[in-house]
């Protein structure tokens, strides 16, 4: 395992992961980091809690579309994606509490 400093949101975390998965982590904190500054630039009065609920949801939308293209109205694709997103989000989570 190794422990690397990130930011999110103008907070730092310090994040365990598996030396391979190390970049596939540093390039997703940037992409959420994009994401964040773009939500803050259109939203100038919004909260970091609600700018972050913002930059979740655009990235649960991503996740839904890119996992089924061909069949967005198709409810058993969308929970099965959702259980992977919730699976994806306790993994972090386990991540973060284990600092």
């Amino acid at each position: 395992m190794e422990v690397i400093n990130v930011s999110i949101c103008d907070t730092t975390y310090n994040l365990r992961c598996q030396k391979e998965e190390k970049n596939n982590l540093i390039n997703s904190v940037n992409y959420l980091n994009n994401l964040i500054n773009q939500i803050k630039i259109s939203n100038k009065n919004q909260s970091n809690e609600r700018i972050v609920v913002m930059a979740a949801l655009q990235l649960s939308s991503e996740l839904c579309s890119a996992a089924n293209p061909n069949q967005k109205n198709n409810m058993q694709n969308h929970n099965q994606t959702i259980i992977e997103i919730k699976k994806y989000l306790n993994l972090i989570n386990n991540k973060l509490d284990s600092i």
